[in-house]
């Protein structure tokens, strides 16, 4: 009975010291003690900086902040940290320096900056939001007019006809990442919209737990929508990730969940796992640039962990998961990942599942339809229970298999 009280006392303090604080980029001011929705803070700096374990911070809907969501601190298991963003945005965006356009002849202009670099790939948007920038690795001489590209020197953009880009309005994504947590834990991020950051929508580092994400949108990012890294671990209920390079693409022995995300048309991939533990429930992914959904190993000795421990190769739980259209292979499973796919459907893509050297993908009752090249078996294992596949063909090795051929080169394990 004393320890029950003892818990029960403890969970009162925690209620007792646990704080609302509010922000307003329109009509507050960092002087206020943010405390009441009619005295908010103005930016969110000022607002992260009064966050203790237990506190919440509720973001006016509407509102466009120019300013990253960086946590200071964590929370506890008992007290998280929670911020309410109420569908408000957090964005990368800043107008390009007019200043700083040099000519360099038949329509060629560079605005130098130092911006792109490592994982940073910042994109360049007109004035009216319509993005203009090709992939960095573009050589400027190959812009068309109206095209730029953001390489290591800065901004290229060729200028249409009777165009002075001094005389335009340019935006660019000239901050980094949009949430950003490193090291710390118990954080619960609900409604945010994260878009136009040079590098992540979402970018998660060291040793984090108990991270929450609900009814995220992340959209027109450098590099991914989501990301987490070395021993982070996320749980994301409800996503939409559109237009970044990549929809999701998560790193070491990081463990991540996702249930009721729809990753599309994303340049590369819609997500992109690298070893760890990985579950996607009730999720779809569809029409991304070169594949739907990879699977492969991590090098994690650099995480204190000796390569050929399990979490080096990504172990991946999908059921009820949607592919569709886009480029490449629905699933591609590389490099010693094991994936098992149970009620899931892929249809319209390009290819089917990839599954190749000392990897797995299991099967079950999954529908495989529509798509140009059904199987692609390079020396992995493929099982397959209750599944259906229209049309039954493959290239198993260096074979082409068809019709009762290829059903019977299935690893079908018995009952």
């Amino acid at each position: 009975m004393k320890k029950l009280l003892a818990i029960l006392a403890l969970v009162l303090a925690w209620n007792c010291v646990a704080t609302v604080y509010y922000v307003d980029n329109s009509r507050g001011d960092d002087a206020n003690d943010g405390l009441v929705a009619d005295k908010p803070f103005r930016t969110l700096h000022q607002a992260m900086s009064k966050l203790e374990p237990g506190d919440t911070l509720v973001m006016v809907p509407g509102q466009v902040y120019y300013e990253s969501l960086e946590f200071q601190k964590g929370g506890t298991p008992e007290a998280p940290i929670v911020v309410e963003a109420n569908g408000a945005v957090i964005s990368g965006r800043e107008i390009v320096p007019a200043d700083k356009w040099q000519e360099l002849g038949d329509g060629l202009w560079l605005n130098a900056n130092k911006v792109q670099a490592g994982a940073l790939r910042p994109r360049v948007f007109q004035a009216a939001g319509d993005m203009i920038s090709v992939h960095f690795q573009t050589a400027p001489q190959k812009l068309q007019p109206g095209q730029a590209v953001w390489n290591g020197d800065g901004i290229y953009y060729r200028a249409e006809a009777g165009q002075r880009p001094p005389e335009m309005t340019f935006y660019g994504c000239y901050k980094s990442s949009g949430v950003v947590i490193s090291g710390k834990s118990y954080i619960a991020v609900n409604g945010i919209v994260a878009e136009n950051f040079a590098n992540d929508g979402v970018n998660v580092h060291g040793s984090c737990h108990g991270l929450i994400f609900r009814n995220l949108v992340s959209r027109w990012n450098g590099d991914d929508g989501f990301s987490i890294h070395e021993d982070a671990q996320a749980c994301v209920y409800g996503a939409h990730l559109h237009h970044n390079d990549f929809g999701i693409q998560d790193i070491g022995i990081s463990r991540s969940f996702y249930f009721g995300v729809l990753s599309e048309d994303n340049r590369y991939i819609g997500a992109d796992f690298y070893g760890g533990l990985r579950s996607l429930e009730d999720s779809q992914f569809r029409n991304n640039g070169l594949r739907q959904l990879q699977f492969s190993s991590n090098n994690v000795a650099n995480m204190g962990i000796r390569n050929g421990n399990p979490l080096q190769s990504a172990h991946a739980y999908l059921k009820n998961v949607r592919v569709s259209g886009g480029r490449g292979a629905a699933v591609q499973v590389i490099n010693q990942a094991d994936v098992t796919a149970v009620n899931c459907q892929f249809a319209g893509t390009e290819q089917g599942v990839n599954v190749g050297e000392q990897s797995a993908l299991h099967l079950v009752n999954c529908a495989i339809t529509q798509v140009g090249q059904n199987l692609v078996k390079e020396g992995g294992k493929l099982t397959a229970l209750s599944c259906t596949f229209q049309p039954a063909t493959a290239t198993w090795g260096d074979r082409k298999l068809e019709g009762d051929e290829f059903l019977q080169a299935l690893e079908v394990p018995s009952n």
